[in-house]
This record gives structure tokens, sequence and C-alpha cells, in this order.
């Protein structure tokens, strides 16, 4: 769970938005896209979830490029 602050850079960098730039992708809906991503090369399926669990818990962040595309 991101604090109040926390929230606000995610919505300003991060968040996925819109053709019309309207936030479209909340902070752990991301979370699941790049867990998802990240365990895609992996045969265990296991790994989405636990990449899923330390990102969401903000244990690992991973850097700009990784949120951002």
């Amino acid at each position: 769970m991101l604090s109040e602050n926390g929230q606000r850079v995610f919505n300003a960098r991060y968040a996925q938005l819109d053709e019309n730039g309207k936030i479209v992708e909340t902070f752990e809906q991301a979370v699941r896209r790049i867990a998802k991503a990240a365990a895609g090369v992996e045969e265990n399926k296991d790994w989405e979830e636990k990449f899923a669990r330390h990102i969401g818990e903000l244990h690992f962040i991973p850097s700009t490029p990784i949120w951002a595309n």
C-alpha cells in the first residue's frame, strides 16, 4: 500500500493514462502487470505471485522504465 505522497507520485509519473490523460490503472493493477511480465519467462508460475507480493509491499521497487512501459 502506498502512502498519500507515494500515490501522488505514482499517479503523476507511472499510472497508465487513456488518450484523454485520465488515469486508467491503479497501483495494484500496475504491480500485477509488472509481476506478470517478470514471471512470464519462468516455468513455475508461482513467481508471479511472489513478484507481486514483494513489489506491492515495496520490498522491491522496479526502476522507472519498468513502471512506465
